[in-house]
Formats: C-alpha cells, structure tokens, sequence
C-alpha cells in the first residue's frame, strides 16, 4: 500500500456520503448548528480580524 493518506486511499466517496447521510435523513440544521469552524470563519470575518493576505496559513492568523 505505501504511504496513503486516507484520502488518496479512500476518495471522496466518504465525504459524500457523509454528506448523503446528512441529507436524507434531514440532519442539515443539526449540523450547521454544531459546525464549529463555519462559526469561527463568520467570527473572524465580522470582527475585521480575517486574515487579508490569501496565501496566509490558519496558523499564522491565529498567533497574531
């Protein structure tokens, strides 16, 4: 196998169907209210305090 990460191992079949389950059994709203790093960006973004370089890494904005 070499070295795999999961993601050239398994695809994107796992988060589509993640994504499936969510849909199908109507668990959007639970989702979007427990979704964590969506809340942060929308923090960030609103408080002026988004990082304006793009090439920037979450890291770096995070120690400043």
């Amino acid at each position: 196998m070499g070295n795999l990460n999961n993601l050239m191992f398994f695809g994107e079949g796992v988060s589509v169907a993640g994504c499936l389950i969510l849909h199908m059994l109507g668990q959007r709203h639970r989702f979007r209210l427990f979704d964590f790093c969506a809340h942060v960006c929308s923090v960030a973004e609103t408080s002026g305090s988004a990082p304006t370089d793009p090439t920037m890494q979450v890291s770096e904005s995070v120690s400043e």
